[in-house]
């Protein structure tokens, strides 16, 4: 079972993290430039009119392309996570550290924020409009929205973009995590205007300042994006491997997890001559891995998530590498 890990404060300093909360700020300018941009851009065509099904739908072809565009481009540098809640969903995931994250989110936000800003200014000021709920919509709702289109989005994240038995479906990750983002927002985008990212919802609020409602468009995703790293990774662990029952798999699930949550964090030692079913972490396999080995791996990509050594695979020699 991953481990959360907390990371050193001297990842502030390293030149591999800063180039790439630098990627994720210039991704998530571009992708809100874009989206918040075509809804601008309705509104001008339409006098600030109601919102129509022509409207929705242009909201969610924009962000879809614009979406699939920002996480290729920041794929190679620092994973393309282009959201807040996804970079939290890797956490909970072990994929990266807390200290790498909270770089990832200040990027992101002030990513949003400077895109909103270059908007105003370049549209002649006008207003970035916020997210809202519409007529009949109560926080709570609004809430469910935001968790179950966000627990979507991130389930698709690991399954195309982390998990290491992917295959060749890792290619096809930008434009599924695309296509999920505009499949939600023809879905949720007329009750509450389908954030699924923090940072989205940050940027109109902060050059708009308006906060009504803002903090179901955090909680929201980040329970949505935690709930769906946990629910993977116990899939994963449950059906890892041909030769175990399915009872017996649990019942080493349970073991590991409770001997996981006994050790401190970083973890790991793989005793030589160890072997792992096809270089996957899971039960039965006994492991504590040093933290010094964190800061070993240099920046990954959607293939391996930067996560500064702490995906580690264990070969039979017993020696440790990076995925």
């Amino acid at each position: 079972m991953p481990r959360i890990a907390i990371g050193s404060p001297a990842e502030f300093g390293h030149a591999d993290t800063l180039k790439a909360a630098l990627a994720e700020f210039i991704s998530v300018l571009i992708f809100v430039f874009a989206g918040e941009g075509s809804g601008m851009a309705f509104n001008k065509l339409t006098d600030d009119g109601s919102a129509t099904p022509a409207g929705l739908v242009q909201a969610s072809l924009a962000h879809g392309f614009a979406l699939f565009v920002a996480v290729s481009v920041g794929a190679n540098i620092s994973g393309g996570h282009v959201n807040p809640a996804v970079t939290f969903g890797a956490f909970v995931g072990g994929n990266i550290t807390l200290i790498r994250s909270v770089l990832y989110w200040i990027a992101q936000c002030l990513g949003s924020v400077v895109a909103c800003l270059l908007l105003k200014f370049a549209t002649g000021g006008l207003e970035t409009s916020p997210f809202s709920l519409s007529s009949g919509v109560s926080v709570w709702n609004a809430l469910v929205f935001e968790i179950v289109m966000t627990f979507g989005l991130v389930y698709t994240v690991y399954a195309t973009a982390v998990d290491p038995k992917k295959g060749n479906i890792g290619i096809i990750a930008p434009i599924a995590i695309g296509l999920i983002v505009g499949a939600n927002i023809l879905a949720g985008g007329a009750f509450d205007g389908a954030s699924m990212n923090p940072a989205v919802s940050f940027g109109p609020a902060v050059v708009s300042w308006s906060w009504s409602s803002h903090w179901v468009y955090w909680l929201g995703p980040f329970l949505g994006a935690g709930i769906a790293a946990a629910v993977y990774q116990v899939l994963r662990l449950l059906f890892n491997g041909n030769d175990l029952t399915f009872t017996n798999t649990i019942f080493e699930a349970f073991i590991w997890t409770l001997e996981a949550h006994m050790k401190a964090f970083y973890t790991i030692r793989v005793p030589p001559g160890a072997s792992s079913r096809g270089g996957d972490i899971g039960p039965s396999k006994k492991w504590v891995v040093s933290s010094s080995a964190l800061h070993q791996r240099p920046a990954g990509h959607m293939l391996g998530w930067p996560v500064d050594g702490a995906v580690l695979t264990a070969r039979q020699s017993g020696s440790l590498s990076g995925e």
